[in-house]
């Protein structure tokens, strides 16, 4: 899951990164403490510019091509492009 700490802060219902700023909370990634992206995630969902529906479909999506679970009937919701860019990431991460 990727997403702009400004933009978790709005999310946070329980005052986690507020805790965080004034100490209560040590370490908190992004925040008091380090955050390293993945370099080659298998899925990556942008919270921020994307439903709740879409990041869903996306994962399961990827867990489908994973064989980690079954094909959901019902149609393909990438297109050739994104399928490809997902073969892609999968071959690089010795998938495929």
């Amino acid at each position: 899951c990727k997403c702009p700490v400004d933009v978790l802060r709005k999310r946070d219902m329980k005052k986690i990164y507020a805790r965080a700023d004034i100490g209560e909370i040590s370490n908190l990634s992004g925040v008091s403490g380090p955050y390293e992206e993945p370099e080659k995630p298998e899925v990556v969902v942008e919270t921020h510019q994307e439903s709740v529906e879409e990041s869903a479909s996306r994962i399961v999506k990827t867990l489908e091509v994973l064989n980690l679970a079954p094909s959901v009937e019902g149609g393909n919701d990438y297109s050739e492009a994104e399928e490809a860019e997902i073969r892609d990431r999968l071959a690089a991460l010795g998938y495929l």
